[in-house]
């Protein structure tokens, strides 16, 4: 018998910024990108074919916890899904100065009450479980300030998916153990963006999580 969380025909819905889009947009990678969600899905497809689940992909590009906000009804709640797997964090930590300046609206107390009222209407308006992933930062300077700024963002993460019974997926924690096996360029050259070894690495994670 099946241990894998996902059931008869349900509908799993990623967002998120460029991490889950991964080019899904572009003719050549639609529908599901080239990223993590295509090699979860096609992985648990394959196993599973007879559940005849269904995989969306609304990640998209530089967005932050504010842009999720603008297109949350439509992209997500309309949607009805069954799982929604949430990862984003990564721009809010990376625009919160801007010219020296603080940006107040991406602080990380903004971060939070934001993701949080996402995840309530998620919980009030759909039948859907969640997975959340901490957004990362894949790096063998864990002293820089920009890592360290991140982290707050990760512990909020963290938080969120505890008040809400979400599945929590650990990417900090992941590339950390993985950039100290191999270098960060290895895994994500600017530190954000995974090469192929990264991505299945995140794929990896995922499939884990709900038991493929």
């Amino acid at each position: 018998m099946s241990d894998l969380l996902f059931k008869q025909g349900q509908l799993i819905l990623f967002i998120g910024d460029s991490l889950t889009d991964a080019g899904r947009r572009q003719v050549e990678y639609q529908p599901l990108g080239f990223g993590y969600v295509m090699i979860a899905a096609s992985m648990i497809e394959a196993r599973y074919p007879h559940l005849e689940l269904r995989f969306e992909n609304r990640g998209i590009g530089g967005n932050t916890v504010l842009d999720l906000q603008e297109r949350w009804q439509e992209d997500a709640i309309d949607l009805q899904p069954d799982w929604l797997s949430c990862l984003i964090g990564v721009n809010d930590a990376t625009r919160v100065w801007r010219h020296g300046q603080l940006y107040r609206k991406l602080t990380p107390e903004h971060f939070r009450s934001n993701y949080r009222q996402l995840l309530q209407q998620v919980r009030g308006e759909t039948p859907a479980r969640l997975i959340l992933w901490e957004p990362f930062l894949a790096t063998n300077d864990r002293r820089a300030a920009r890592y360290k700024l991140q982290q707050e963002y990760v512990r909020i993460t963290n938080e969120l998916a505890e008040e809400f019974d979400a599945l929590l997926i650990k990417t900090q924690k992941l590339f950390d153990e993985a950039c100290e096996k191999r270098s960060s360029e290895y895994w994500a050259p600017d530190a954000v963006h995974p090469t192929q070894p990264g991505r299945a690495l995140m794929a990896g994670a995922l499939l884990d999580a709900v038991g493929w």
